[in-house]
């Protein structure tokens, strides 16, 4: 078993080094063409091998997400019910109910289908499947990125609320 979970820590480093030098790549080559280094004809060609660098990206990412989501799927049927003794909660303002939860560190699962659903980063809460940012957090509170209205609020009790997923399971 802790070679398997080595495995993957090493896995996960490798697909964020390769990520971090495409990308890294690509911002070198916009940096080339934005400063008008090259003639048209080569900035157009950078360009699209930019936009290529880009799908590698977002194939990168995706197969990673997937490869997560699997993972998920598996350890779900394996561990059966979610356990009360969840460590964050995300509750809906709007319909004060529980929308999601991390057991431990930062991920984000939704209550109804127990799928990853968001990473929290930097304050930020990225959806899992495209890392775009959903909400930024101030305080115990998450707010709509374009928006700025409150959308969620972080509980930390030990119990779970009041009818937390018996009654609100999606």
């Amino acid at each position: 078993m802790s070679a398997h979970v080595g495995d993957e820590h090493n896995s996960a480093d490798l697909h964020d080094r390769v990520i971090n030098h495409i990308f890294g790549s690509g911002l070198t080559l916009a940096g080339i063409v934005s400063a008008q280094q090259v003639d048209a004809g080569t900035a157009e060609r950078l360009n699209a091998v930019i936009v290529q660098l880009d799908a590698a990206v977002r194939d990168l990412r995706s197969a990673a997400i997937a490869h997560v989501v699997e993972d998920q799927r598996e350890s779900a049927k394996r561990l059966g019910p979610v356990p009360p003794e969840w460590r964050r909660r995300l509750w809906r303002l709007s319909v004060d109910e529980v929308f999601a939860y991390a057991v431990a560190g930062h991920d984000f699962y939704r209550a109804g289908d127990r799928m990853l659903w968001a990473h929290e980063s930097d304050g930020l809460l990225l959806s899992a499947r495209s890392g775009t940012p959903l909400a930024r957090r101030d305080g115990q509170v998450f707010y709509d990125i374009e928006s700025g209205l409150p959308l969620y609020y972080e509980d930390r009790r030990a119990e779970p609320g009041p009818g937390a997923l018996s009654e609100h399971g999606s």
